[in-house]
């Protein structure tokens, strides 16, 4: 059941990653300071954006109570070329084509 709340929800990320060009990537890591919790980073290559970090909030709120999973979701400043440099950022689940 849980890998299905899974998909459900990174279906909702894929599709946001997907509309917004500043994100190059999606991956699927950990919290560095707590390693079995569950973090998705959603990579882009310039600075913060306070519209996008609304957006994900707003996403993580559906995905917790519409759809029933719960993880965090983050934007992180990396280039997919250098995901190997920060462990915690895991897999890479979704790449820009």
């Amino acid at each position: 059941m849980q890998d299905t709340l899974e998909q459900k929800a990174i279906q909702e990320m894929i599709k946001l990653a997907d509309s917004k060009n500043k994100v190059t990537a999606l991956c699927r890591g950990n919290d560095p300071e707590e390693s079995n919790h569950i973090v998705f980073y959603f990579l882009i290559e310039d600075r913060f954006d306070e519209e996008f970090s609304d957006q994900l909030s707003d996403l993580d709120l559906r995905i917790a109570n519409e759809i029933g999973y719960q993880c965090d979701l983050m934007e992180w400043p990396c280039s997919v070329e250098k995901i190997n440099e920060h462990p915690f950022l895991g897999k890479c689940i979704w790449k820009r084509g």
